[in-house]
């Protein structure tokens, strides 16, 4: 009866498997921000996995309450895309 959860991966939304690849995909992201393709933004979060996990934040200035709450939004969007 002790079934292990089903691993079901995500599929990244810019694939890059190196460093100048991850880049250029950021940079995309950097055009479309300045292009007003995502609207107004207040803040960006980035987690960044390396030799550590580390989070940068970048826009208006954040609390931490506001920056664990995006997270945690973007937890259950991931875990529940058809909310």
């Amino acid at each position: 009866m002790n079934e292990r959860p089903k691993v079901v991966p995500l599929p990244p939304s810019g694939l890059a498997v190196t460093n100048r690849q991850l880049a250029e995909r950021l940079r995309g992201l950097a055009d479309e921000v300045e292009g007003g393709e995502w609207g107004d933004i207040d803040h960006v979060v980035a987690v960044i996995d390396g030799p550590t996990l580390e989070h940068v934040v970048y826009g208006h200035v954040c609390s931490r309450a506001t920056t664990v709450g995006m997270l945690t939004y973007a937890i259950h969007n991931i875990m529940h895309p058809d909310r």
